[in-house]
């Protein structure tokens, strides 16, 4: 299993920005989660049928492999397209041509012909992925460009089967070459910033999962400034600006309770903070059978009421094919209220 690089091409939003990225993350572990792991499934699947290893319809995930199979059908329309030549999960290496080693990404899918070369990522969470100036494509672009060398003509796409962008799953974009030079000017002064103890930036990008969020003298002082210059009684207050900068706000917190939890589940122990029990929820001993006991104070329809299965429910029973083909059209979607919708939340990029 290749190692990690100093700066992954999934995090480029941030580190093409905050030069001090390597710096305060080099040291943190990285963790996988649920979401992860359905997403690494996912592209396991896609990478075999596209190889010719498995087949998507011999597979039992019935539901995972109705999303895979629009991806997979124009993947391989590109391919004839183009006239070109499928490469899967291929390791590009992004920083040798500006003399950096071992800074290299995998990319899901490189179609190169002998006129064009199309970087293609499979996205298979649900928040939505932006293809225009998509700077981990981009990244995976140069690396390509510099493992198949240049052409003339260049794409990146984003393979999204469940993000219900508005713009549909499949996204697109053309790069020109003065485009892919200009971005590798600013990929080899970021990564030469990097290694050499650049400045820490505070700004959207730092709240889009970086792990250092929590331990990051930069975001603590912007927030506590923060706090100091936002007296909630103060009519002058600018309402709008301090909005703009509340998600980060939150995310930073999140992530200081999130490592105090780690390391207090780790053994350390600090004066104000310790680890309690979470609220407990009644529920019934599992050694009874409630129903059979319940009956004897009222009736079966009282005790153990039949409730349909939600559209939520119903969906996870029936797979999301059967239940956008029969049911779809008799749910209807009502709101709670309303709530406050960040900007900065409602347009992310990368």
């Amino acid at each position: 299993m290749a190692k990690h690089s100093d700066l992954p091409p999934s995090s480029s939003d941030k580190w093409l920005k905050c030069h001090g990225w390597f710096k305060m993350n080099r040291s943190i572990e990285r963790k996988s989660s649920a979401a992860a792991e359905e997403g690494t499934q996912a592209h396991e699947l896609l990478e075999d049928h596209l190889a010719g290893r498995k087949n998507l319809a011999d597979q039992p995930n019935s539901e995972m492999v109705d999303h895979l199979w629009g991806c997979a059908d124009w993947i391989q329309s590109q391919v004839e397209k183009r006239d070109g030549v499928l490469h899967c999960e291929v390791r590009v290496d992004f920083g040798e041509k500006f003399g950096f080693v071992d800074l290299t990404g995998t990319s899901d899918i490189v179609i190169v012909s002998e006129d064009s070369i199309l970087i293609a990522d499979l996205k298979y969470g649900f928040g939505q992925v932006e293809v225009q100036n998509n700077t981990q494509l981009l990244t995976y672009l140069v690396g390509a460009v510099h493992l198949f060398g240049p052409r003339p003509n260049y794409e990146i796409a984003v393979l999204q089967p469940r993000g219900h962008h508005p713009d549909g799953p499949i996204r697109t974009c053309y790069v020109t070459p003065e485009e892919l030079t200009e971005f590798e000017d600013s990929l080899n002064r970021a990564i030469t910033l990097n290694y050499n103890n650049g400045q820490l930036v505070v700004g959207d990008h730092c709240r889009h999962y970086c792990p250092a969020l929590g331990v990051c003298p930069a975001v603590a002082k912007a927030s506590i400034e923060r706090f100091k210059m936002t007296p909630i009684d103060d009519p002058g207050i600018d309402l709008d600006s301090v909005a703009r900068e509340l998600p980060l706000i939150k995310s930073w917190l999140t992530a200081i309770e999130a490592k105090l939890l780690e390391n207090l589940e780790a053994g350390s122990e600090y004066s104000n903070v310790k680890l309690v029990p979470k609220r407990a929820t009644r529920k019934w001993s599992e050694d009874v059978d409630i129903v059979d006991i319940l009956t004897n104070f009222a009736s079966l329809d009282v005790v153990a009421p039949r409730v349909p299965l939600s559209p939520s429910q119903a969906e996870k029973v029936l797979g999301k094919s059967t239940f956008r083909k029969s049911l779809a059209e008799i749910v209807v979607s009502e709101s709670s209220g309303m709530t406050l919708g960040y900007v900065t939340q409602l347009t992310e990029g990368n």
